[in-house]
């Protein structure tokens, strides 16, 4: 590939977009794994602890703004996770390869817009 033809978006670093991507791939999907083993802890110990008078005091304190804002950065991950996910399907089906920088935005830019218009009606509820 001649350097005029290199695709130099977000060309951080010698790495292109692809990289990037498979990075950001990797690095949520194991976000998500962490937060799925830690969220099925919790929910033993609660239970396991005293029933539904202790999650429902649980579920007072996650009600707090700290906790709707980790919500907000799991719904981000998912996002971001969901989109990648979507394109690298259609990359691997060959529908998209000459086209995975402008897919790429595609799908994480209206991502990025539910993120935005979610957290909005999830924030303008903090007390």
């Amino acid at each position: 590939m001649r350097p005029e033809e290199r695709d130099t978006t977000l060309d951080v670093g010698g790495y292109r977009l692809g990289m990037w991507s498979f990075l950001g791939q990797r690095f949520t999907g194991l976000l998500l794994t962490f937060y799925l083993f830690l969220h099925l802890f919790i929910i033993a110990q609660v239970t396991r602890a005293g029933g539904p008078v202790t999650f429902s005091a649980l579920a007072r304190v996650l009600e707090r703004p700290p906790y709707l804002y980790l919500d907000l950065g799991l719904v981000a991950v998912v996002l971001f996770h969901a989109a990648n996910g979507v394109r690298l399907i259609l990359f691997e089906l060959n529908m998209a390869a000459r086209s995975q920088g402008r897919l790429f935005w595609w799908l994480v830019g209206p991502a990025g817009l539910i993120l935005l218009l979610g957290g909005a009606v999830l924030l303008a509820g903090v007390r």
